[in-house]
């Protein structure tokens, strides 16, 4: 079965899909804990927003990345959406000790000195219907060293990613973002350009340009020092969108300006407007399901398809049979 057939209902189909995946995960049970290293000594740290969906998932993305660091020293956050139980926690922290915890729409969070007077940041925030908002506010306001990581649950390291280490040991200074493959002067809609100008000027952005050599930002992967990035952008950001025309978030324009992609594309503001110019990725950090790539960030349409369960699962086999670090 590649996937469950689309005409069974939703919720049905939710089931199945789920069941396979975690099938193809249960190897995890059978290789070693990867650690994760101590804050005071480690060059970066790694944050991970963590649903109960992909509890396993998330555990193989960031076991395949600290294997593989080799000198480099990276701590680590998972950020619990709410839905982990203690005995989920347990499984997790077992695959990967060291992990420091910390929970969704914390209070602790909201009151932060850097929030005060941030009103639409705050209350999206808090929100419950908008999960993501802590990928961005927690690294931004509770890292514990000067660079980070961040990366979705549904990702994948296949090799040594070079780009990512690099710049967490410091030999490179430039945030790195990844970015889908596509031919932007085809599909990005010239409204959305448009947009962007308009918003730029009004957010007093540096330099008033668009600084990022793609439109097609993702937040699936990202590196970078948040004491070099300006939060108050976002605030900006957001207060600009609840103003907007309702229409500003349908179509194909809703990746950028959608409900669901908020946080996105204030992280594309913020690198947009950074201190140093961001590069991307490139063609190793691939949004997809795409064999031979070093990193890949599979959303759930790939990761049902038995393709892409197979790479996770070859994947698993190759992690370390004896307790890493």
């Amino acid at each position: 079965m590649n996937q469950a057939p689309r005409w069974l209902p939703y919720r049905l189909r939710e089931a199945i899909d789920q069941f396979r995946i975690n099938g193809a995960l249960r190897g995890l049970d059978r290789v070693a804990a990867v650690a994760a290293d101590d804050a005071q000594k480690a060059d970066a740290e790694v944050f991970m927003l963590l649903c109960r969906r992909d509890l396993r998932l998330g555990a193989l993305a960031l076991k395949s990345l600290l294997a593989q660091r080799g000198d480099v020293m990276l701590a680590a956050t998972v950020i619990d959406d709410g839905s982990l139980s203690s005995i989920d926690r347990a499984w997790f922290d077992k695959q990967i000790p060291g992990v420091r915890w910390q929970r969704s729409r914390d209070p602790q969070i909201a009151s932060h000195p850097r929030l005060e007077g941030k009103v639409e940041t705050c209350k999206l925030y808090q929100d419950p219907t908008f999960p993501h908002m802590p990928k961005l506010l927690h690294p931004m306001l509770t890292a514990r060293t000067r660079r980070v990581v961040v990366m979705d649950s549904d990702t994948c390291f296949f090799q040594q990613p070079k780009a990512i280490l690099d710049y967490c040991r410091g030999t490179t200074d430039a945030p790195c973002y990844m970015h889908d493959h596509q031919d932007e002067s085809k599909a990005v809609p010239s409204q959305v350009r448009e947009l962007f100008a308009t918003l730029i000027e009004s957010l007093q952005l540096r330099d008033k340009r668009f600084k990022l050599g793609h439109w097609f930002f993702n937040a699936g992967l990202l590196t970078y020092c948040p004491d070099d990035f300006d939060l108050d952008i976002t605030e900006r950001y957001l207060q600009w969108l609840s103003q907007a025309d309702s229409n500003i978030g349908t179509g194909k324009q809703a990746i950028w300006f959608g409900a669901w992609t908020r946080e996105q594309t204030s992280y594309l503001l913020m690198f947009a407007n950074g201190t140093i110019e961001a590069k991307p990725l490139g063609d190793d950090y691939w949004l997809g399901g795409a064999p031979g790539h070093v990193f890949n960030h599979f959303l759930r349409f790939y990761l049902v398809r038995s393709s892409c369960l197979n790479m996770l699962r070859d994947r698993i086999k190759q992690l370390p049979q004896q307790s890493h670090r």
